[in-house]
């Protein structure tokens, strides 16, 4: 276990776990000069990071090192940064096609709980009753559906009673549901 984890697990920072392993007089355990360079080639980093549009927390546990590191070696291979308003896409991972509109969305902020609550709302009576069951206002769904509507330029939601996919939101809830279950089942 590394000390990473052990600080996820305790809900502590790695420096922390550290201090505590010194003073208790547990050797730490060093990776061999080079190792980051040789686990993660350039060529490789700058697809995971630039094309894929991974982050670097999620590269990190990935190569089970720290966020910190990984930027270290994005700076040294000279890999561009992202803009700071530029998302990164939280599918990157799962190696798996995205659809044009999914692409899309998965760039835009807070995509991950707007996809959670657009699967949920088809069976509900209206708008507002499905803000309830998900436990959140009326207008921030609102919004929220108007916006990623907005974004991919179809609509999701009839806003009918009860609320039902359109035949394009029907496929796009259905990749949006199929690929909420990878991303948990890849967590795991």
């Amino acid at each position: 276990m590394t000390q990473q984890q052990i600080a996820q697990l305790v809900g502590c920072h790695p420096v922390t776990v550290a201090r505590a392993l010194r003073r208790a007089e547990i050797p730490l355990r060093r990776r061999p000069p080079g190792f980051l360079r040789r686990a993660a080639p350039r060529d490789w980093l700058e697809e995971q990071y630039l094309v894929r549009g991974r982050n670097a927390p999620d590269i990190a546990r990935e190569l089970d090192t720290s966020e910190n590191l990984v930027t270290k070696l994005l700076r040294h291979y000279g890999i561009p940064r992202r803009p700071a308003g530029e998302r990164s896409n939280p599918f990157a991972s799962l190696d798996v096609p995205l659809s044009p509109a999914m692409k899309t969305v998965s760039h835009t902020r807070n995509c991950l709980p707007r996809l959670r609550h657009l699967i949920n709302m088809p069976g509900h009576r209206n708008l507002s009753a499905a803000a309830s069951a998900l436990g959140v206002y009326t207008g921030t769904l609102s919004y929220q559906l108007a916006s990623i509507e907005r974004t991919i330029g179809f609509a999701i939601i009839n806003r009918t009673q009860p609320l039902a996919p359109t035949e394009a939101g029907h496929a796009f809830l259905g990749e949006a549901r199929r690929l909420l279950r990878l991303l948990e089942a890849h967590a795991e």
